[in-house]
């Protein structure tokens, strides 16, 4: 496709996307059915808590358990609170529209240059094509998560801005939001090469008239997730699955190992919904039993004290790591033809 052609559709949906704004944009954290905030999903996880709670038999109160004065209070909570305050308007102002820009054009690019198949499953049952695009969508955008992640703590320079996730000395359901805005774009790039190759040998495999089983406009298969554990992934709760279904599954417990700063627990656990991921690339850790955890990063707690740092400090260490780079490829020559 043309890159006009690209450049007048995302000018199009930026156009629509500012005539159309709304309070709502600023509101979609709580009433959105895909934001893991929304209010519905908040609901089912106060119920998986008090199920959480009962089993446990935890002393003291409900309210004690769910919300600890000790980690909601927490200097790093209080950090968080802010940033997402801040983000909110700048994600619905700026990030959004344009990373679904530059996601869609990828996704667009890279489909009308992949290959057509020569298979043809247009004849199967609409049910059965519905049922397999609703898993095979999910698969796929867990696995586009699941790499981008990857890469994130690979990368010596990636890694600077998804530190700040990684930065939250506590756990609430608001440090899902606790995410640079690189980071979004690193999401943005690798999400759009995968659904766009996957999306592109999908439709020419089983065609274009099958939608996937959505409700509220999410997956259902999603949905279930959101409703019953996505709220306890960033939390104190520990919810862990048996040994079986934690090769297939992530559970909150193991999400809360990937944030560990315990050397056992470093670069684990990188899935959101499936740990099929991490099984396949040997990076997955299953607590036997409930573990003691320790949150946070290898690097000065001011760095992260407030909203300013968290957004441009990343800037500044990815930048020192360019430039030492920089620095050891001008010594390589002379290094290597130096008289021994």
């Amino acid at each position: 496709m043309p890159l006009a052609s690209l450049w007048d559709k995302a000018f199009a949906y930026l156009h629509h996307y500012y005539a159309d704004w709304s309070w709502r944009q600023l509101t979609h954290v709580v009433n959105d059915p895909d934001s893991w905030l929304a209010w519905p999903y908040v609901l089912s996880a106060l119920v998986v808590m008090w199920l959480v709670f009962r089993r446990s038999r935890a002393a003291g109160s409900f309210a004690a358990f769910v919300a600890p004065r000790a980690i909601y209070g927490h200097p790093s909570a209080l950090v968080d609170y802010r940033y997402v305050s801040v983000d909110i308007v700048l994600n619905s102002l700026l990030f959004a529209p344009f990373m679904t820009c530059l996601s869609a054009a990828v996704y667009i690019a890279v489909g009308a240059v992949c290959p057509v198949l020569v298979l043809d499953g247009s004849g199967t049952a609409l049910w059965i094509r519905s049922a397999l695009l609703t898993i095979i969508t999910l698969l796929v955008s867990d696995f586009a998560f699941f790499l981008a992640h990857y890469v994130m703590h690979r990368s010596v320079f990636l890694w600077h801005f998804h530190e700040v996730h990684h930065s939250a000395k506590v756990l609430t359901p608001v440090t899902v939001y606790r995410v640079h805005p690189v980071e979004r774009a690193v999401n943005a790039v690798v999400g759009g090469v995968v659904t766009g190759i996957a999306g592109a040998l999908y439709n020419s495999w089983i065609g274009k008239d099958v939608t996937a089983v959505t409700l509220f406009g999410v997956n259902v298969v999603l949905l279930a997730v959101f409703m019953l554990w996505s709220q306890l992934r960033h939390s104190h709760v520990w919810l862990a699955y048996p040994r079986v279904l934690s090769h297939v599954l992530i559970s909150p417990a193991q999400h809360q190992i990937h944030h560990s700063i315990d050397p056992r627990h470093h670069d684990k656990n990188f899935g959101v919904v499936f740990a099929l991921w991490d099984w396949a690339f040997r990076c997955l850790y299953i607590p036997r039993d409930r573990e003691a955890l320790e949150f946070g990063v290898d690097a000065r707690p001011e760095d992260f004290a407030t909203v300013r740092k968290l957004y441009c400090l990343p800037f500044v260490k990815a930048s020192r790591t360019i430039a030492a780079g920089l620095r050891r490829q001008r010594r390589m020559p002379v290094e290597a033809t130096a008289p021994r």
